[in-house]
């Protein structure tokens, strides 16, 4: 099984595709694509998944 993807931390092209969540373990703001229920931060590598009531 592979590794879930990094978050974004620069902005994209389309913002309207993005979710802005805070990190739990850094509090850093990331930019997590729609769809995406698990990612790792780029800054201090916590794998960390999205509840389904946040996805539209």
């Amino acid at each position: 099984m592979a590794p879930p993807p990094l978050a974004t931390a620069a902005a994209a092209e389309d913002t309207a595709e993005l979710l802005e969540v805070r990190c739990v373990g850094c509090s850093e703001t990331l930019e997590v694509e729609r769809g995406l229920t698990e990612f790792v931060c780029p800054d201090c590598a916590t794998p960390q998944s999205l509840p389904p009531e946040l996805m539209p």
